[in-house]
């Protein structure tokens, strides 16, 4: 009996990383399952999908605090409680946004969800994989990452079907029940590092060879600190390049099923696109995730990058479904730069300790992709007639972002060169 607890202690890592995965799965499931309460909210409260609309960029704006935030809040009061808080205050926006009879009260159930947004999505997850993980840590945060998409997929169909059986109202109710029951989880099971139960972070004890850890060494740097990588110009031209691309990716993927559709398919072919799109996008955080782990984060990032010029260009001359299969499975490959490879990039380039105190900036500032793209890429449509010239554009946009990745690359590795010498 000893023994066997013995056992489940020493592998708790795994336990921390499929409480994590189960809490992305219900809030991702929650976050993109927006479209499927558009009619029903709007209808139900009287309002217009502009309106609905504003609620949304009112909820961006607050993600995009909320996440900048993240990183004093795991170092002042800990992952746990700001994660369990930040789980209440979402089930929270549930509740009011089920309750609410006014418009005003529902925007202000969006700008609620936002606070609590921040902590749970990818900042978070990086965060605590972090923590626990030094071998396989890619991996790992991709398969974590991977909850957002399996849960919207699981949740669009399950709260579909609840508000056809009952109505919108009692889906945001059950959403708020699942995010309760989530947040006693992680209260129960959950701990901010492995220390604290006497563990090491997996990769770091006595059971793996040393060899790993003098590779590990090798690979990574620590990074200069995170006030003095704010300072850089690099640091901005991070963000702004992040930015912009997540702009170009997230109006593309907006846009996807009325793209092909004004391309000549019909609405359920279309739909069935968009089906291997988001799978192929789940597979992918977890392969980009591996991938980090034996090319690095700067590889994986120009990777990416590129993959969404590819990606861009394809959508503009789908001449066959062969072509339409693989431009969505290239897409997907470049939606990561809104998730995984993110946090996999910043700590490639501005090292492993400094990463964990930048990336909720940058995070934060790309969050903001999502508020221009739909607009952007709408505005060019109802101008030319077709998605087509704004793709174009945004081709010629993500091949100079492609160039500034590289531009960052050399700026910032000749400060790691610098320090590995003076390390030496």
């Amino acid at each position: 009996m000893a023994s066997s607890q013995k056992a489940f202690h020493s592998r708790y890592h795994w336990v921390i990383a499929v409480v994590v995965f189960l809490q992305m799965i219900v809030f991702g499931g929650i976050i993109n399952s927006y479209s499927i309460y558009l009619i029903p909210i709007t209808e139900g409260l009287g309002i217009s999908r502009g309106l609905y609309s504003v609620s949304m960029v009112a909820q961006t704006v607050t993600v995009m605090f909320s996440t900048m935030a993240t990183t004093y809040l795991f170092r002042r009061i800990g992952y746990r409680k700001t994660v369990c808080g930040s789980l209440i205050v979402l089930g929270a926006s549930m509740l009011l946004s089920a309750v609410c009879k006014e418009a005003y009260l529902y925007i202000f159930s969006k700008i609620l969800f936002g606070i609590g947004y921040g902590a749970c999505h990818t900042a978070g997850a990086a965060w605590i994989v972090k923590a626990w993980f030094h071998k396989h840590h890619g991996t790992v945060l991709g398969v974590v990452t991977m909850g957002t998409g399996l849960g919207g997929s699981l949740f669009s169909v399950f709260l579909t079907d609840v508000m056809e059986k009952l109505d919108w109202r009692w889906a945001h109710i059950v959403s708020a029940g699942l995010l309760v029951a989530v947040m006693l989880l992680m209260l129960v099971f959950l701990r901010d590092q492995p220390e604290l139960i006497g563990l090491k972070p997996y990769g770091d004890d006595l059971e793996h060879a040393k060899e790993h850890r003098h590779k590990r060494k090798e690979k990574t740097w620590p990074g200069i600190s995170a006030a003095q990588t704010r300072r850089h110009p690099a640091f901005w031209m991070m963000a702004g390049c992040v930015l912009v691309v997540c702009i170009c990716v997230t109006g593309g993927s907006a846009v996807l099923v009325p793209h092909l559709q004004d391309k000549g398919y019909s609405a359920m072919e279309a739909a069935q696109f968009q089906s291997v799109y988001m799978f192929a996008l789940a597979v992918t955080k977890l392969i980009c995730g591996w991938v980090s782990e034996k090319i690095g984060g700067k590889a994986l990032g120009a990777i990416c990058v590129a993959s969404a010029a590819a990606g861009l260009w394809l959508l503009t001359d789908l001449s066959s479904p062969a072509v339409t299969y693989i431009t969505v499975i290239i897409f997907s490959v470049a939606l990561t730069m809104t998730s995984v490879t993110v946090p996999l990039l910043c700590e490639s380039v501005f090292g492993t300790e400094t990463s964990a105190g930048v990336l909720g900036t940058i995070l934060g500032i790309s969050s903001l992709g999502s508020v221009f793209s739909s607009p952007i890429t709408n505005i060019c449509h109802d101008a030319t007639g077709s998605y087509d010239p704004v793709f174009r554009i945004s081709v010629a946009v993500t091949l100079v972002m492609l160039v500034v990745l590289f531009v960052i690359f050399r700026m910032f590795g000749k400060i790691e060169k610098e320090y590995r010498k003076s390390a030496a």
